[in-house]
């Protein structure tokens, strides 16, 4: 892996003030509230293919402390609903603030009182996904961005977790990267107003 040029020492004064940015309550577009009436969501259709979508107002933002290089490395994580006509998909919205050039994406898996809960690593490709723009504000232009394919069942076992982190593999290790905030009532909110269904059937 190699520094990503123009990255390099500047990388932790920028990432400060963009990730400052990126966790203000300002949704990127759409309705505040949307469909539910919760100030912590937002919705809106996309313009260019016209289904609806569903996100928090602002992802969540974890940090690792440290890369594989040593230096800090922040991840953005944010759950999607896409609406077509009726038909729902799911996915985690990541992005990854790293001062280092990643090939892929990388596998990740989001961990509950110290219990695995799931993993995603197959990343839906670009081409593929029915929206103009992404549903959250990126940490960075350059920041590598990715939409994890998840199961509805699986984002349901994130709802009033204890001690979320997310996982992150490098090589044969897991780079732990913990919560900037720990309250995350703005994921529970998602869960209790789009995943009603799978939540009844735990």
């Amino acid at each position: 892996m190699q520094l990503r040029e123009g990255a390099g020492t500047a990388v932790a004064v920028v990432a400060v003030a963009l990730l400052l940015a990126a966790c203000e309550s300002t949704p990127v577009d759409g309705r505040v509230g949307g469909a539910s009436g919760d100030a912590r969501l937002t919705e809106r259709v996309d313009e260019r293919t016209a289904v609806n979508v569903v996100a928090l107002t602002a992802p969540l933002v974890f940090s690792s402390g440290r890369g594989s290089r040593g230096a800090t490395e922040d991840l953005a994580l944010g759950p999607v609903e896409i609406n077509r006509q009726g038909e729902r998909t799911y996915f985690l919205w990541m992005n990854l603030l790293s001062g280092e050039m990643r090939a892929a994406p990388p596998r990740l898996r989001l961990v509950g009182g110290g219990e695995v809960l799931f993993e995603v690593a197959l990343v839906a490709p670009a081409n593929s996904l029915p929206v103009s723009r992404p549903p959250y504000r990126r940490l960075a232009n350059w920041a590598l961005e990715a939409w994890y394919p998840v199961a509805p069942g699986d984002l349901a076992r994130l709802q009033g977790r204890q001690g979320l982190v997310v996982e992150m593999a490098e090589g044969s290790n897991w780079v732990r990267f913990e919560p900037w905030d720990r309250r995350l009532a703005g994921l529970d909110a998602f869960i209790s107003s789009q995943l009603r269904a799978q939540i009844a059937t735990r």
